[in-house]
């Protein structure tokens, strides 16, 4: 019978054929059959028949032989292949690498406004506290929108954590009052209106209490603050304090004042920070309005639930039932700036130094107490939150990867807000389900990422980044062997005055690249021009030529979800933002409206993104760092970039290089050190850079991306920093005194900060040694030097 896919006059292997036997029937001509020597017998007779016979016999032979030839060219490889033959084995198909063309083509799908608007709409529909049903019900919503798309998988993870509210069957909410005599002049205000319960502003992981004593006015609550005031003979001990926010972290704040033996805390916004350093922000404007009150989390340290341990994740894990070092052991409270100067203006105590003074209209005074006729007046600080165990969610969706699915690229943004979030989280809520519905959809035209791409949707990131940390510690094995990055969205578009991204060292290169190819959306700036030429312009490196100026990428640090994997997995990660003039409003710590009701849809579409280009421009941004991390052939993480953070280390270390002596310890052995690591570090970046991608094998890739993960995880130590095994990067850490900070050889500096009072070196001998061991680890990686 005829072959399926027989084509007359073309040659056949069995590899083409149902079956190993093949017959092909060959009709005769006229239906005369064949003579003895294959010839058509009508042809047999005469000497013009004799010469057709040989004619006709030499063209069969020919065609013969070609044909042989033919069929023996196309089965001989297979054949060899067969017997793994490597001499012969067919050559590798063509290495999937970073596309330009389709990474366009993805970018081009963002740019549909629409889109952004219907899930900014839709999500500061209620306050949405972590644990809330409505929260979980708008997560639920999202869950099954992601369904819809080309995903792998789309799954919710729920867990059981220690969260806090204000209590509001309390038969007194949190407050804070003035007293005379023990007849009440002031009571603060809880929120703008009474109709809303769920609105009372609150500290999570206050201690509940009530405490009552003089007042004591600490500017930003630094530990240069306090140290300032006991210089002038001012205790804070057995006091009330009021500390405005900025500067450092709250939980920080509350740290210093608790380590003082203050009573209790009160938080408020000075205008002269958030309302452009008026008396009061005037109405209709991104400035924050007298009545409004920010809430916050008071933990001084980003280790996840607060009820179990460091590395604990399981539901059912033991728990610590006493409140730990997670919790404040004092009360907080936070109040409005119009409630903060009806304490303010009758403080007693010195005047303040320029630098501490706002601009609410008093006189700015440290306390203690009261002056004048306000003398004999006190103030009573009751806060009454209630700690609960409650369920959490999770969102995961996953796109595998083609070739290295067990390399992880994840982009995360939260979900959950202090009230109705259209910025913190709504922004990051927005532009990540724009990525991820994109990236799904792209996988139908048959495109599929060399590695795995995550979508996550944190919850409870408002109380320290709960939600991330659970994810994180319960995968710690899988992401510290396959992570490559982690971009995070959070408060995305808090301002319009430029693009702006902190970043680990090793990604700095990529959203430099990213911002390159992206054009600038403000037409302020003229045609043309790109993300990067606006940051550049606003954000200049320091020390770069003004004429030819490159954007400065800071060092990430504080409190974001971007911690349990920088810090605790060592995971490369990358956190951008559209913002305000940082350098105008250099007191400003974020957004006027950040943890306040004003933070509302009208707000974001009046004073920051009217049309939501940000939004779709920033998009952009995003998915170019995320396609040239999970679709370049080799990793584009670029370690000689590590070479600044050393640096920065070694010159911290050198205000303490004389104390270090006096003990016998010498940092000669840590600089030979990062010579040699960045040595190595800058031969194989010359060496990856000479790669042609186009003619490497898929093993020696995989060889060096290996490399460029393992290196970002030699600096991991197993026991943590001391006192904090949540952080385990001996290169960088949240700073000690201040959250929202960094620190550089934190293993060192730590314990150097304690060394100067303590007069204790033993711990500062131990992590020089443990910082020396990792440089050499992480050289050896690159050298490889176990099997060089």
């Amino acid at each position: 019978m005829p072959i399926k896919g027989y084509i007359a006059g073309r040659p056949v292997s069995r590899w083409e054929a149902e079956t190993d036997n093949i017959d092909i029937d060959y009709r005769n001509l006229d239906g005369h059959g064949l003579g003895p020597c294959g010839c058509i017998e009508e042809c047999q007779t005469g000497k013009k028949g004799c010469a057709l016979k040989i004619l006709v016999c030499i063209v069969i032979v020919f065609v013969g032989i070609f044909i042989g030839y033919v069929i023996g060219r196309n089965i001989q490889p297979l054949t060899k292949q067969e017997s793994y033959c490597p001499a012969l084995a067919p050559v590798a198909p063509s290495i999937q690498d970073y596309n330009k063309t389709l990474t366009e083509m993805i970018k081009k799908k963002l740019e549909h406004i629409p889109n952004y608007n219907q899930s900014l709409k839709a999500f500061p529909s209620s306050i949405n506290l972590a644990g809330m049903p409505l929260t979980n019900e708008e997560l639920v919503a999202t869950k099954r929108w992601l369904e819809m798309f080309n995903f792998d998988s789309v799954r919710m993870k729920s867990y059981e954590v220690m969260l806090e509210y204000a209590d509001f069957a309390a038969a007194t909410p949190n407050y804070v009052v003035m007293e005379e005599n023990g007849t009440e002049v002031f009571h603060s205000h809880s929120n703008i209106t009474a109709d809303h319960r769920e609105y009372l502003a609150f500290s999570a992981y206050s201690a509940s209490k009530a405490v009552t004593g003089k007042l004591v006015y600490v500017n930003y609550g630094s530990v240069e603050d306090f140290g300032l005031l006991e210089s002038k003979g001012v205790l804070v001990n057995n006091s009330i304090v009021i500390l405005r926010y900025g500067k450092i972290h709250p939980g920080s704040k509350v740290k210093h004042a608790q380590d003082r033996g203050a009573l209790g805390v009160i938080l408020y916004s000075d205008p002269y920070d958030f309302a452009n350093k008026q008396a009061s922000a005037s109405p209709g404007t991104w400035w924050l309005p007298s009545w409004a009150i920010k809430s916050c989390h008071v933990r001084p340290e980003l280790s996840g639930d607060p009820s179990t341990t460091h590395h604990q994740y399981l539901d059912g894990s033991l728990e610590i039932v006493e409140k730990n070092s997670s919790f404040a052991k004092i009360p907080v409270h936070p109040i409005s700036y119009s409630d903060a100067k009806e304490l303010l203006k009758d403080l007693g105590g010195e005047l303040v130094s320029q630098k501490w003074k706002g601009s609410l209209p008093v006189e700015y005074r440290s306390g203690p107490g009261f002056r004048g006729e306000a003398e004999n007046r006190t103030v009573k600080l009751e806060v009454a939150n209630k700690s609960v165990k409650r369920t959490i969610y999770n969102l995961i969706a996953v796109i595998r990867g083609q070739h290295e699915k067990d390399q992880y690229v994840i982009v995360g943004a939260h979900h959950d807000s202090w009230t109705w979030g259209a910025i913190d989280a709504g922004s990051g809520n927005a532009v990540l389900i724009e990525l991820a519905k994109t990236f799904a959809q792209k996988t139908k035209t048959g495109w599929r990422p060399r590695r795995t791409i995550i979508f996550a949707f944190w919850d409870a990131s408002k109380y320290g980044q709960i939600g991330a940390y659970k994810w994180a510690m319960e995968n710690a094995k899988q992401l510290e062997a396959g992570a490559v990055a982690y971009i995070n969205l959070d408060s995305l578009i808090r301002g319009n005055h430029s693009f702006y991204a902190e970043s680990s060292p090793m990604l700095a290169d990529v959203i430099l690249q990213a911002a390159q190819s992206v054009p600038c959306a403000d037409p302020q700036h003229g045609p043309g021009m790109s993300v990067y030429d606006m940051w550049a312009g606003n954000f200049p490196r320091p020390g770069t030529d003004p004429a030819y100026p490159q954007p400065n990428v800071p060092l990430l640090g504080g409190d974001s979800d971007y911690a349990p994997f920088l810090y605790l997995l060592g995971v490369p990660s990358l956190s951008p933002v559209y913002t305000y003039n940082l350098n105008a409003f250099d007191t400003l710590p974020n957004y006027p409206a950040y943890g306040t009701l004003d933070d509302t849809y009208d707000y974001l579409l009046r004073y920051i993104d009217p049309d939501l280009r940000l939004h779709a421009t920033m998009s952009k941004v995003i998915a170019e760092v995320t396609m040239r991390l999970a679709d370049s052939a080799i990793l584009p993480l670029r370690v000689s970039r590590l070479e600044d953070l050393l640096e920065e280390g070694w010159d911290y270390l050198q205000a303490y290089s004389s104390d270090m002596e006096n003990v016998e310890l010498s940092l000669v052995p840590l600089r030979y050190a990062i010579n040699d690591f960045k040595n190595s570090a800058e031969n194989f970046t010359a060496v990856v850079s000479a790669i042609n991608v186009t003619k490497a094998r898929e093993s020696d890739i995989r060889t060096i991306n290996d490399q460029l993960l393992r290196v970002s995880r030699a600096f991991l130590t197993n026991r943590g920093l001391p006192g904090a095994p949540q952080y385990r990067h001996s290169l960088i850490s949240p700073h000690p005194e201040n959250l929202n900070g960094h620190i550089v050889f934190p293993g060192i500096s730590w314990p150097l900060l304690r060394g100067q009072t303590v007069k204790d070196w033993s711990e500062v001998e131990r992590q020089l040694e443990l910082l020396i061991t990792s440089l050499k680890n992480a050289q050896d990686i690159l050298d490889s030097s176990m099997i060089s």
